[in-house]
């Protein structure tokens, strides 16, 4: 098979064309060599790749995901009141990552849940966070029966969303005589 009228056009206008990026590159002082760009395409080698700067120093990457369910943990500080602690992580390890968290309580007998506080932290080296809330009203007095807590990551929602509860009342994990009036921390203990 001979070579084309069309195949000798393609290549005298690729060679056309080398010449003029090796014009260019020689001008510009860029060419050791009359043979740094060669009369024929080779594949280019890479040495090195360099990531930007804002990705050179992005702390610890991302998290995948969120430890669900989180813990939730209720000490009682006196007089009906009790602190309450949230804590979780995410995975992999990473620092410095956004949590809002929402904590509610709940109101078993009359129904009427409500937002007890909704921080925001952020996670340690370690990707752990914990927040705690002092002083909550846990007495039967205010018909807490337990705390209901959502977790999200607001940067990261393909992380997932983490949910833990405890129930406050003595009926619960916190048994205290069988009397169903007595609520965790209630001063009657």
């Amino acid at each position: 098979m001979g070579i084309t009228n069309d195949t000798k056009t393609a290549e005298s206008i690729l060679e056309a064309r080398r010449k003029s990026v090796r014009k260019i590159l020689g001008a510009g002082g860029l060419l050791a060599g009359g043979h740094a760009v060669s009369g024929k395409w080779v594949r280019p080698v890479v040495d090195a790749v360099v990531l930007p700067a804002h990705a050179a120093t992005s702390p610890g990457g991302s998290p995948d995901s969120l430890e669900d369910p989180c813990m939730v943990s209720v000490t009682c500080t006196g007089d009906g009141l009790g602190d309450v602690t949230v804590s979780g992580s995410v995975e992999p390890p990473t620092d410095n990552v956004d949590v809002d968290i929402v904590i509610t309580a709940l109101q078993n007998l009359s129904g009427d849940d409500f937002e007890l506080a909704s921080p925001s932290t952020t996670t340690n080296s370690s990707g752990e966070y914990e927040v705690t809330l002092n002083n909550v009203d846990l007495s039967a007095t205010n018909n807490v029966t337990g705390i209901s807590v959502l977790v999200t990551l607001p940067d990261f929602p393909e992380a997932g969303i983490a949910d833990c509860g405890v129930d406050v009342t003595d009926d619960g994990p916190h048994d205290y005589l069988g009397d169903s009036n007595i609520y965790f921390c209630d001063t009657r203990r």
